[in-house]
């Protein structure tokens, strides 16, 4: 198979990197990226838009921006990509984890029993989703991001590095959550969380 990693930037590279630990080079083989119209590196393919995906490819992706990466999965998946999950094997999995597509699970990122992680979560360097917790789908939990037990994400969330959800507290979809916060109360959706003890208000989001 082909691995295609969507994606050009830091993230892409640092897949890259990992990539002869995660998958047997007899099995696939890194076939080049998806980036921008503007870029210039020969490894780069195409825009990830105007990609068309061949039977023999296999996507992982990697895109920061919440927003962005959403598009660009929904334009590859219309066309009948198939994403897969990068997982790295210093991970610590439970076994009772559930994990979605195209998830990408960085070294040393820990899940627990029960712990359910969405459709193309990223768990950074020592991200963490605790008992009975969950994310929602295309969320980025910051390097030592935690998730304590039962604590809930919604949709198009993102984690900043060390902060904590405390136990059994919801932050709703389409939420930021600053880096080095604690939070310790649910959030609605369209929020962003700041400080210890986190507070939250309504996020300004671009038109």
């Amino acid at each position: 198979m082909d691995l295609v990693i969507v994606g050009a930037g830091g993230f892409a590279r640092e897949i890259e990197t990992w990539l002869p630990e995660v998958f047997p080079a007899e099995t696939y083989r890194l076939k080049g990226f998806l980036g921008r119209a503007t870029d210039s590196s020969p490894a780069v393919l195409a825009d990830p838009c105007d990609y068309s995906p061949t039977a023999s490819d296999r996507f992982i992706l990697a895109i920061g921006d919440l927003d962005v990466r959403q598009n660009v999965i929904d334009s590859l998946e219309s066309k009948g990509a198939q994403f897969i999950n990068f997982v790295h094997p210093t991970s610590c999995i439970a076994p009772t984890t559930r994990i979605g597509r195209g998830a990408v699970i960085y070294p040393f990122a820990v899940t627990s029993n029960g712990a359910k992680v969405g459709n193309f979560v990223h768990l950074s360097l020592y991200a963490s989703v605790g008992h009975d917790a969950a994310t929602g789908d295309n969320c980025y939990l910051a390097p030592y991001a935690t998730l304590n037990g039962e604590a809930r994400i919604g949709d198009n969330v993102l984690v900043g590095s060390h902060v904590t959800v405390a136990s059994r507290v919801t932050v709703g979809g389409n939420s930021r959550v600053s880096a080095n916060s604690a939070v310790m109360r649910d959030a609605p959706e369209h929020s962003i969380v700041f400080g210890v003890p986190g507070k939250s208000a309504p996020r300004i989001e671009e038109a």
